[in-house]
């Protein structure tokens, strides 16, 4: 059985400080400790639980590692230097160097449980460097739970590692490194600063409780050459990495994250005006698999490297707007039946954000609550309390009681009509003359606060109506003269609307008296009105034809009560449904209409009527004109217009996605231009041919267009590792074969690596 001393004594100090304080033994056993626990377990809590189970495996005590090194012939290694060192701070175990005994053993007492390193060293043998995972703390493995006290039940984990003679036989591995990193050309690049390594985990780790990842470390200290590890030559992808012959392997492919420059013409779903070229995050590797993600982060779309550009025809008017906002004040209905008794906690009525900073202290009766606003008038508001007994003093004892006898006390309000109300009380015991004086309130009080009765501790008791004060009233079957003072601790329970008043846009409520030593504090975050608006034509030209949609945008405040947001958190957008849109026709269908200056107006110019928004809002609503339109031109160059070989455009083919466009006043015309800034090619004439003008002035074009120059240089598709085969999305998997090898002395193996197009942190399509 592991002993638990030193460091562990001080831990269970937190967990029985009592039984500690007397005990001399310097040993201590889990038995000891185990019997400690179920002493004390009623007085261990779940934090100090934590906290000894991570000093526990801070210390290294429930862990201990048992390792064997071993030559390839399985004949014990004496003399090496074996250093096992956790991967996070603190502890005592970090670094810890042992010797291998005549058994080629050595045997670490503690060790932290998760990630460790290591390392196996001496002059005869290539150096090996080995990531150990002792896993994570486990209840029944490396403790156990008593009555919720931590028992640790110390594991012992074992391997046996074979090590490599510095006059073992090599043999190579050679081969070449690519990486796609810039899809918009034809070559592939070279990944930066590589390092590739063997993994000989599955046949040097002969025997491992534990999961064991086995590297030799990367020093020359066999023929000159860095034995397991290369480097990938920056320039040329090519790398040589020389490995213990007749020792089974596998080549590990390094993870790598690269900036990828790539031409886009979507993201997320939404088309750019223009093609772009971008360069983005991208993830390359074995965790990597095209064929673990979503297409939308693998997949390189197609695009097209022409576009055509036609002319734009002329606006039918903008700038008209609406501006000159103003609240609408309204009533003010805000009945609160339970405030709460978490401070900073918002919540929302009547299209309003309201929040209690301070619930007062000491309120002894009800408080008055005072409504002002910029505008609003007759909002009155009444505020009811809860509370807690603090103290109660007697004046006059109460006599004449059977002596040592049990009498109930009674705690009341009086409301504001002078009735008294019983509210919460506790039990007293007459002294042996049948009275209940100090002496007996006291300790009747005192076991109601040590039970947490309602009414007294920290169990608040809520009263029914408004309160005058509280008094105490004694058993009737006294003489009746007993009489005695109650403080309280009062705060406030809810508000009642008993007027809902008008014209609000921003009120503010005070509240004072009650005896309170603090006044109870509500703050108005956001009150939402509805706002009467103007038409605005200042910035407007001429308008020909009606906004296609006009439309509010504002912030909804939802009407339902309390809805709380986190703790600590003042963030109004909490509350918020959400920006909403609102067509400005849902104040009235056929509202506006165009004068003959082109200014947008109310159709009935004689009305009286101020238009006003059919929704409330705590800010100034913003709006969303949608101008009328008239329609481009558009039009795309197929692919097959596109020479592949010479870049020039062919003629002979018809357009795609063609639209005739509107609005036009002349014969309008287009060009043929590289579709991304930067992309390659020029030269190249576009001229549309037919169309004709209407009976309303206007240029009606049927599609027709020729080449008449096909210039030079233009791509089929930007980004090239497509092929330019102009077929859609492209990608390229990654490929590397399976070395999962054992090669003989001097043997050459060739291990290409291609990481292909990876995975990308942006959806492009």
């Amino acid at each position: 059985m592991k002993n638990l001393s030193g460091l562990l004594f001080a831990i269970i100090t937190v967990i029985g400080l009592g039984y500690l304080a007397t005990s001399c033994n310097d040993k201590f056993s889990e038995e000891d400790l185990l019997k400690l626990q179920l002493q004390y377990g009623n007085e261990q809590d779940s934090l100090n639980a934590a906290k000894a189970l991570e000093a526990l495996n801070a210390a290294g005590e429930m862990v201990s590692f048992q390792v064997k090194v071993v030559d390839t012939d399985g004949e014990a290694v004496e003399g090496a230097d074996v250093t096992l060192a956790a991967a996070a701070d603190g502890g005592t175990v970090d670094n810890q160097t042992l010797t291998t005994d005549a058994n080629g053993k050595v045997y670490f007492d503690k060790v932290v449980i998760g990630g460790n390193t290591m390392t196996i060293s001496s002059a005869d043998i290539i150096d090996a460097t080995l990531a150990l995972d002792f896993g994570e703390i486990e209840s029944d493995k490396h403790y156990i739970n008593v009555d919720g006290n931590i028992v640790p039940t110390p594991v012992v984990e074992n391997a046996i590692i074979t090590v490599l003679s510095t006059t073992t036989a090599t043999a190579t591995v050679k081969g070449n490194v690519m990486i796609e990193t810039d899809v918009t050309n034809a070559t592939s690049e070279v990944p930066q600063d590589l390092m590739l390594s063997a993994n000989f985990n599955d046949q040097l780790v002969i025997e491992g409780s534990i999961p064991i990842v086995y590297f030799l470390s990367n020093n020359e200290n066999l023929n000159g050459a860095t034995i397991g590890s290369a480097i990938v030559d920056n320039t040329t992808g090519d790398y040589s990495m020389t490995v213990p012959a007749g020792v089974k392997f596998n080549v590990t492919i390094p993870n790598i994250s690269a900036m990828q420059h790539i031409a886009v013409d979507r993201v997320n779903n939404i088309d750019l005006d223009r093609p772009e070229y971008r360069d983005v995050n991208a993830n390359f590797g074995p965790n990597y698999s095209i064929f673990n993600y979503s297409s939308d982060y693998y997949d390189i779309r197609n695009i097209n490297g022409v576009r055509i550009v036609f002319d734009q025809p002329a606006p039918s008017g903008n700038g008209f707007t609406l501006s000159g906002f103003e609240k609408v004040g309204r009533n003010l209905n805000m009945d609160v039946s339970s405030v709460g008794t978490v401070l900073t906690r918002k919540f929302v009525y009547n299209n309003a954000v309201y929040q209690f900073t301070t619930l007062g202290i000491n309120y002894q009766s009800t408080p008055t609550v005072i409504i002002t606003d910029p505008t609003g008038t007759t909002a009155t508001a009444e505020a009811e309390i809860e509370f807690v007994t603090n103290s109660i003093t007697v004046i006059t004892p109460e006599t004449g009681l059977s002596a040592s006898s049990n009498y109930y006390i009674n705690i009341a309000y009086t409301d504001m009509s002078d009735v008294d109300h019983n509210v919460v009380g506790f039990w007293v015991t007459s002294n042996a003359s049948g009275e209940i004086t100090q002496t007996e309130i006291n300790d009747g009080f005192a076991d109601a606060v040590s039970g947490n009765d309602n009414g007294f501790g920290t169990n608040w008791v809520q009263i029914s109506s408004q309160t005058k004060g509280m008094k105490v009233i004694f058993p009737g079957s006294g003489n009746g003269d007993g009489v005695a003072l109650v403080s309280i601790n009062g705060r406030i329970m809810s508000l009642k609307m008993t007027n809902s008043g008008s014209d609000y846009t921003n009120p503010t409520f005070t509240f004072s008296g009650g005896g309170a030593t603090t006044q109870a504090e509500l703050e108005t975050f956001a009150f939402g009105t509805a706002w009467t608006f103007n038409l605005d034509n200042s910035q407007a030209s001429a308008y020909g034809a009606l906004p296609k949609d006009i439309y509010f945008e504002y912030q909804s405040i939802g009407t339902t009560s309390f809805i709380y947001t986190t703790e600590n958190s003042d963030d109004i957008r909490e509350f918020i449904d959400g920006t909403l849109n609102t067509p400005l026709q849902l104040i009235g269908d056929n509202v506006l209409a165009i004068n003959d200056s082109g200014q947008i107006v109310y159709q009935d110019l004689s009305t009286s009527v101020q238009y006003q928004t059919n929704f409330f809002s705590s800010v100034e609503p913003t709006v969303i004109v949608v101008e009328p339109q008239s329609i481009p031109a558009s039009a795309t160059l197929p692919y097959n217009l596109i020479n592949e070989n010479g870049g020039n455009i062919l003629d002979g083919a018809v357009l795609s996605n063609v639209t005739y466009g509107s609005g036009y006043t002349y014969k309008f015309s287009a060009s043929i231009e590289p579709s991304a800034i930067g992309a390659p090619g020029s030269g190249a004439i576009l001229n549309l041919t037919g169309g004709n003008f209407g009976l309303d002035g206007t240029y009606n074009w049927g599609g027709g267009y020729e080449i008449s120059s096909g210039g030079l240089g233009y791509l089929r598709d930007l980004n090239q590792v497509n092929g330019n085969s102009g077929n859609g999305n492209g990608y390229r998997n990654r490929s590397y074969p399976n070395t999962s090898v054992n090669l003989r002395k001097g043997e050459l193996m060739i291990f290409n690596i291609d990481y292909g197009t990876g995975v990308r942190s942006v959806d492009f399509n």
